[in-house]
């Protein structure tokens, strides 16, 4: 999962135009290590961008293998 956070899915949100930073986040306080990730972008429309929805609704194999549920988005 951290693979897939690193090297597909933090780099695809950040080239979606208006995305500025993102920070993945640990809670160490559980047995299973719980993550989050925060990200700024320029204003809420980012999150209705076409670039983002497309990203978002056509999710890539590795995206929708290790994380079917995704239901942050």
């Amino acid at each position: 999962m951290i693979e897939w956070h690193t090297r597909e899915h933090m780099p695809e949100c950040l080239s979606i135009p208006g995305f500025l930073t993102g920070k993945r986040l640990r809670l160490p306080t559980t047995e299973s290590y719980v993550y989050g990730t925060v990200y700024a972008a320029e204003d809420v429309e980012v999150f209705r961008s076409p670039a983002y929805l497309e990203r978002t609704n056509n999710p890539t194999p590795w995206t929708a293998a290790a994380v079917p549920p995704l239901s942050c988005l």
